[in-house]
């Protein structure tokens, strides 16, 4: 076996290189580092997905931000809408409610128009029947009259006022002349 001599880090002693231990120390060198390796892979994976479930933690929050704030405007417009229809709806049942009152209002009138053409039909009707009662009225007065003025039978007959008329006037003519 081939033996060297390795001077230590103290420098005053003084040792034989074995080959065997030194493969050890080196494979114990090697074992320590991949173990260091492996915490070190294990700790940067746990950091990695302690961030990657914070980043998802976030995009989560930011996700049910953004559906909270897309319901709250949905419910914003749909209120909004709702209130518009409301409005709609009222000002419909305004214009319908004018609407009645008017056409209740031009049946009244055209009931008073009628009722007053009625009225005025039978007062018309009415005086003209009165009317004509008084005409005959008037008619069989004059008749009586008549009557009464003829004089009894071989009493010769009054002059009628225009032949009195007649007389007085050729009366004051001849005393004039």
């Amino acid at each position: 076996h081939l033996m060297r001599r390795v001077v230590k880090e103290d420098w005053n002693s003084v040792s034989e290189f074995d080959p065997i231990q030194a493969a050890l120390e080196e494979a114990e060198r090697l074992r320590i580092a991949k173990e260091e390796r492996k915490r070190e892979e294990a700790t940067n994976k746990k950091k990695a997905d302690e961030e990657c479930l914070a980043h998802n933690a976030e995009e989560k929050e930011h996700t049910e931000q953004e559906r909270l704030r897309f319901e709250a405007e949905k419910a914003a417009k749909q209120k909004k809408a709702d209130e518009e229809a409301e409005q709609f709806r009222l000002a419909n049942e305004d214009a319908e409610a004018e609407q009645s009152r008017l056409a209740k209002e031009g049946q009244e009138r055209e009931r008073t128009e009628q009722e007053r053409s009625r009225l005025a039909a039978e007062q018309a009707a009415k005086q003209k029947k009165d009317d004509e009662e008084a005409e005959q009225l008037r008619l069989a007065k004059e008749a009586e009259e008549k009557e009464r003025a003829k004089p009894p039978p071989g009493v010769p007959p009054l002059p009628s006022e225009k032949a009195v008329e007649k007389v007085d006037e050729e009366m004051e003519f001849a005393k004039a002349a």
